[in-house]
């Protein structure tokens, strides 16, 4: 086989294997990211007014753009919708970057609204944001994260709307659990669900308590072991076919 032959088979083997490492999350990743944010929302037992979170299309779109961007700062064109960001080196668990966010907690002062010097609370805030009820999220595999020296790096952008984290407002109001829903909506799980929601809760809870919990990152490790394992079979060979056409 000629040389220049074996260079473009190598090119179109990394065309299709790199595509891969930068993947659209699944549907069961999706569920994931809004089990996340809502076991996290419940754990406010005290918030009277937190509304459930359900996953948003047009969220997803405008993460999917500015994840691609590899960028380490806010999208300053997203537009009247908030937003999170998190990086990890190699295969993303998008679940972990929630708990991150979420963790902030420990740094974060309801009562004055103040957050430890030096530290960031903005991500929990938004986590926690009662009136925020809508996320779309993305994931993209970054050779180079530009604002972060580290290289290979995963992002996890989510978006969110309402948008939360409003200056001279707490994420949300004290008081005895969902007793103040807005109308229409009713309490499950400490938040303020729809009816539908509701029904489907008590549904999944009958039918399996062993599922109850949600996901627990099963897909998105397979997922990121098959994208993993691609690259190894596509380095390999285009090593192979480099040496052979030298």
């Amino acid at each position: 086989m000629a040389a220049g032959t074996l260079r473009l088979l190598a090119l179109l083997l990394i065309s299709l294997a790199f595509p891969k490492l930068s993947h659209t999350l699944t549907k069961a990743e999706k569920q994931e990211l809004v089990d996340a944010h809502n076991k996290f929302r419940s754990s406010a037992s005290d918030a009277s007014n937190m509304l459930t979170m359900k996953w948003d299309g047009h969220l997803e779109k405008v993460a999917k753009k500015y994840a691609s961007k590899c960028l380490w700062k806010h999208n300053i064109n997203r537009g009247n919708v908030g937003e999170n960001l998190f990086a990890t080196n190699g295969p993303l668990d998008p679940a972990t970057g929630v708990e991150d966010w979420y963790l902030e907690i420990f740094d974060y002062t309801y009562e004055n609204m103040s957050c430890t010097p030096g530290k960031m609370c903005g991500h929990y805030t938004q986590v926690v944001w009662a009136t925020t009820n809508k996320v779309g999220c993305a994931s993209y595999f970054c050779d180079h994260l530009q604002g972060l020296e580290n290289k290979n790096l995963s992002i996890l952008v989510c978006n969110y709307a309402p948008p939360g984290n409003i200056v001279g407002s707490r994420p949300f109001k004290k008081g005895i659990s969902c007793s103040e829903c807005p109308d229409g909506l009713q309490c499950v799980n400490n938040l303020c669900a729809s009816k539908s929601k509701a029904s489907a809760s008590k549904s999944k809870a009958s039918a399996s308590s062993s599922n109850s919990t949600g996901y627990q990152g099963k897909e998105s490790t397979q997922h990121n072991e098959k994208s993993a394992l691609c690259y190894n079979v596509v380095f390999t060979l285009v090593m192979l076919a480099i040496s052979y056409s030298v």
